[in-house]
């Protein structure tokens, strides 16, 4: 999500192309934030701090169960994506997206 807002505010995303098209007050919070950013420097500082390869919950089952029936693709694979969390790779947008609602993954810890 904090990369698509990066992306909205320089320009190279549309809304309607994030994971906010749906929101209905996306755009008149992002107004209002706008204003109280300096937005000249922002994208940068938050694809510093904010990594576009998250090891989601249902990736990492996925994995865990190929590895378990032999096939470790998946585990060397995500293993080389988080050696560098904050590069985009096009081909790999999977391990970039927030999961969707039938995807979401109960932890034994509950989050």
């Amino acid at each position: 999500s904090f990369r698509n807002l990066a992306k909205i505010v320089n320009k190279s995303m549309k809304v309607e192309d994030s994971v906010f098209r749906e929101s209905k007050i996306f755009e008149k919070w992002y107004k209002t934030w706008k204003k109280e950013i300096n937005v000249a420097n922002i994208f940068q500082k938050m694809n510093l701090k904010n990594p576009c390869c998250i090891p989601r919950n249902h990736l990492i089952e996925d994995a865990l169960k190929h590895a378990n029936n032999g096939d470790m693709a998946e585990i060397n694979l995500i293993t080389k994506l988080l050696e560098a969390p904050f590069i985009e790779k096009d081909k790999y947008e999977k391990y970039t997206m927030p999961s969707s609602s039938d995807e979401r993954y109960v932890t034994h810890c509950g989050t």
